[in-house]
């Protein structure tokens, strides 16, 4: 509250406007993977958009505190644009790694509704699904499903959910992606509406013995580890053989896919002006 009420405060034109810049924001990770995939996003961004700065936030203030005690530094959204407004930067791009507008996307954009009068131009960009992307992004996801699988094998993609209106997106996302692949695939939430125990049976009624279990994260952290794949009861891998059903979880985040990575660097190049990315061929990205 601290820093929104600086922001609130601080006159629009206090120091003049010389640079443009990206803020890329992540729920955050403490693990090695998906510090890594960061660091490869960040680079496909710096490659696409030379002539613009990258900052980071962190919208996990949990996440914020264990990686103070690894020594590395974050910020939250409204800290980063706060410093972003004293960098002199004018043009602000804001790019969220979120999957969809849910709770966290709205409180990001709050605070991006805010601080509108730190710059000349303050831009909120999308994040993974909207009703333009689901298509793309089903196409991408049947991309990782093996060709190979056998029979009485089924999909299970797992996502964080919300609460909001924005998760009938899953649901648009689960009958695209029925199209694109001939095995049983159904999209789970950990808290929203589409429950594991919702999903159970219909696998069950199919005679299916083998689950692939996907993370539909945008990085692999404690709910991939620990809720998704980890040994405890509760976990889904657990739930799922506890059914008598084998489960085979593939950890990996989605901003380490490069086909659903190309979906959040296209609605960042969309909401850049067209005298930037009026040259850009998607197969130039790394």
């Amino acid at each position: 509250m601290k820093i929104i009420n600086q922001l609130m405060q601080t006159p629009r034109k206090t120091l003049p406007k010389t640079g443009s810049g990206i803020l890329l924001i992540t729920f955050g990770s403490s693990s090695l993977q998906g510090k890594t995939a960061l660091e490869h996003f960040e680079k496909n961004v710096r490659h696409l958009l030379p002539h613009r700065a990258v900052r980071w936030a962190c919208t996990s203030g949990h996440l914020r505190e264990v990686l103070a005690t690894q020594h590395i530094k974050t910020d939250s959204v409204s800290k980063a644009l706060l410093k972003m407004h004293f960098e002199r930067f004018h043009d602000v791009i804001v790019q969220p790694l979120q999957v969809i507008s849910g709770r966290e996307f709205e409180a990001v954009a709050s605070i991006v509704a805010e601080s509108q009068h730190l710059f000349q131009r303050l831009v909120l960009s999308q994040p993974l699904l909207t009703e333009t992307t689901v298509q793309a992004a089903a196409e991408a996801l049947a991309g990782l499903i093996p060709q190979n699988a056998g029979p009485h094998t089924a999909v299970l993609f797992a996502g964080h959910g919300s609460p909001h209106a924005a998760e009938r997106l899953y649901a648009l996302l689960e009958r695209a992606l029925q199209k694109q692949t001939s095995l049983p695939c159904r999209i789970g939430t950990l808290s929203g509406r589409i429950r594991l125990e919702q999903i159970l049976p219909y696998f069950s009624a199919l005679g299916i013995r083998t689950v692939l279990l996907y993370p539909l994260l945008s990085l692999i952290g404690r709910h991939a580890l620990s809720d998704l794949a980890g040994a405890d009861e509760n976990s889904w891998k657990s739930r799922i053989e506890q059914n008598g059903m084998i489960c085979c979880p593939v950890l990996r985040g989605m901003v380490e896919t490069k086909s659903l990575a190309q979906i959040w660097l296209n609605h960042l190049l969309q909401a850049v002006s067209d005298r930037e990315t009026s040259s850009f061929l998607s197969e130039n990205i790394p």
